[in-house]
């Protein structure tokens, strides 16, 4: 592994809310849509 700068995930989370997410407010086509973007790489779970 490479030495370098490392950055903490919780560095990176000051927008974070820190409420459960509830997955059932998202329509099952758009939760499935979004799984076929991410897992094809058209975009990131950041930017999703």
């Amino acid at each position: 592994m490479k030495k370098g700068k490392e950055i903490m995930l919780t560095d990176s989370m000051e927008g974070f809310q820190g409420k459960a997410i509830n997955y059932h407010d998202y329509e099952v086509s758009f939760r499935r849509w979004l799984v076929i973007q991410i897992d094809s790489g058209n975009i990131t779970c950041q930017e999703a």
